[in-house]
């Protein structure tokens, strides 16, 4: 068909996850009406002969653009995602876009990116303010924090949250956001000797609570040794005294003593709620 550079099928069938359908279609300079077509014309020729099947068809509309699918293929939705696809290529430098949906569930992730908060403002402008996730991967951590962000967001709200992000006194390498609120948190320590002070600060200016708790990681910027880590993770409030609650996280296997001592210790100073 017009606009189409390839088409690559491929079929499993493994005794975990049964059978599925995938489909590669290569259409990088394709215009939204052929793409249209084509998302027609392949609903037209499956029908319902692979009802019973996992199905995916993965449409590559630009230089590392991707508009994946399941089941149902919406031509509509489908040119429209290419478009704002294509508009936030613009925006962003080289990498690996891929806009995914099944069913519900939406998914909007950008790869391997610097300045991942100006990557994210773009692709927030890119997308509608509809129930999704966007997820800007950081090519660099340590200078750049990763991003995993529920939509719909105001920009008052990403505002108070940047703000938020700037007075912690731990650098942060890895940042989820749902319902406007930070749930979840990584940061480097860079003193081992000031860790249990600055763990308990950052829990104090995210300040978390029994409804929207933190789960909050963190790590050694330079570790000396391969294995055995300076690193933790808690959540905060842990409200132990609730039926049904986790049990205390246990040490890692990995963990050092220190590091083990350290957890203990978060644990006990925030189990209120």
């Amino acid at each position: 068909m017009p606009g189409v550079d390839s088409v690559n099928p491929g079929y499993i069938n493994d005794f975990e996850n049964g059978a599925e359908l995938k489909l590669v279609v290569t259409m990088p300079k394709a215009s939204e009406d052929q793409i249209a077509a084509v998302a027609s014309r392949i609903t037209s020729i499956k029908g319902s002969d692979f009802d019973g099947y996992r199905q995916s068809c993965d449409f590559v509309v630009g230089d590392e653009l991707e508009v994946i699918r399941g089941a149902q293929l919406d031509p509509a939705q489908i040119v429209d995602d290419t478009h704002r696809l294509r508009e936030l290529r613009t925006r962003v430098p080289r990498s690996a876009i891929q806009w995914s949906r099944d069913g519900t569930s939406s998914r909007l992730e950008v790869w391997d990116v610097e300045h991942t908060s100006d990557v994210l403002t773009a692709a927030l402008a890119a997308v509608k303010p509809e129930p999704m996730t966007v997820y800007i991967r950081s090519a660099e951590p340590t200078k750049y924090p990763t991003w995993e962000v529920g939509v719909p967001i105001s920009g008052e709200q990403r505002a108070a949250i940047d703000a938020l992000l700037s007075r912690l006194v731990l650098p942060v390498y890895y940042v989820r956001i749902d319902s406007a609120k930070i749930t979840e948190l990584s940061a480097y320590i860079t003193d081992t000797a000031r860790a249990y002070g600055d763990l308990k600060s950052v829990i104090s200016t995210v300040a978390p609570t029994k409804q929207q708790p933190l789960q909050l990681e963190w790590h050694l910027m330079v570790e000396p040794d391969n294995f055995h880590q300076f690193t933790g993770s808690l959540t905060v409030p842990s409200c132990p005294q609730d039926k049904g609650a986790p049990k205390s996280q246990a040490p890692q296997g990995n963990q050092t003593a220190e590091a083990a001592a350290l957890q203990r210790q978060l644990q006990s100073a925030f189990t209120a709620c």
